[in-house]
């Protein structure tokens, strides 16, 4: 049926609304992901999906923010859900600014044991 420019434009904006925030979170969190293991830890291929990035918070029972980053938890390795960590914005600055400068990977895997004793990484 035959709908004017006005009334598309409302149902488009009803259909966003349902979209909700989760899934515009859970994208940004995964392309955040997509672009550290590209720049930061050189890997080409990501492991990593969007159903994942939401499995990770709910694993962590965290809800989904931009707040938080997924990182390898072995920096050597692609990312991937076995491989993927939740840290906060503060901590993945530490991480990535120790790797940039040392690509010392028993360093990062220390210090992403030392952020595993708190409780907001998985």
């Amino acid at each position: 049926r035959y709908q004017c420019r006005k009334h598309v434009e409302e149902r488009c904006k009803q259909w966003r609304r349902k979209a909700g925030v989760s899934k515009k979170v859970l994208a940004r969190v995964w392309h955040a992901a997509y672009m550290d293991a590209r720049a930061v830890f050189q890997r080409k291929v990501t492991k990593l999906s969007q159903a994942d990035v939401a499995r990770l918070f709910a694993e962590d029972g965290v809800e989904p923010a931009v707040s938080f980053r997924a990182l390898p938890a072995d920096p050597n390795e692609v990312i991937s859900v076995d491989n993927a960590i939740l840290v906060s914005m503060d901590d993945r600055k530490r991480l990535v600014r120790d790797w940039t400068a040392n690509e010392d990977a028993a360093r990062y895997r220390e210090m992403v044991l030392q952020l595993q004793g708190r409780d907001l990484v998985r």
